[in-house]
């Protein structure tokens, strides 16, 4: 990821029961793991809700053009 770089990312979100999209943003606190069940996460900046999220499962990104 590209430090402080605006993105969008896209995953399916267990909460809305679906798949959302999300204007985002790679900061220091940021991170990528895999969980305990062997599922990636990743923690990012979400410039919509101005706070921290984290996407579990496939997720796009697409940088701002």
């Amino acid at each position: 990821m590209i430090k402080d770089i605006n993105f969008y990312v896209t995953y399916y979100a267990k909460k809305y029961g679906g798949v959302i999209t999300r204007k985002a943003k790679w900061t220091d606190e940021c991170k990528a793991w895999l969980s305990k069940a062997n599922k990636p996460c990743m923690r990012y900046y979400d410039l919509n809700a101005d706070g921290y999220r984290t996407a579990t499962g496939n997720v796009r990104i697409k940088y701002d053009s």
